[in-house]
């Protein structure tokens, strides 16, 4: 039976199809049973959660960086306004400093009131 049938035949669109094996048997278990009994089975057991758990959370970390973009644009938005402040106030600071060497440099010709020049 191909997936697509498998699916309408369980009645819903959403059903995940059960592989089947190419020979006609049924699919193998993926892993033997544990003895939770045994402690190395429980260990196992534990250590499969952890990794586990890690792996989900670093997907959710993941899915939830990529789903907030508002977020994301407006951190890089206000990481352009301060760059473009930092910049503009750098520009200012150079222009007030050149205009202050000039004003002195004036008032060193020796044309008495450091003004420009015929006033």
């Amino acid at each position: 039976m191909t997936e697509r049938r498998a699916r309408r035949t369980r009645g819903t669109a959403d059903a995940v199809p059960v592989p089947a094996a190419t020979d006609g048997s049924p699919p193998a278990d993926p892993a033997p049973p544990l003895d939770l009994t045994k402690p190395a089975d429980v260990a196992k057991l534990r250590s499969d959660i952890e990794s586990t758990r890690a792996e989900l959370g670093a997907t959710i970390e993941a899915f939830l960086w990529k789903i907030n973009l508002p977020r994301r644009a407006k951190r890089k938005g206000a990481e352009l306004v301060a760059s473009v402040r930092d910049a503009a106030s750098g520009t200012i600071n150079r222009v007030k400093a050149a205009r202050a060497r000039s004003i002195a440099h004036r008032g060193t010709r020796g044309d008495g009131d450091g003004g420009p020049p015929g006033t």
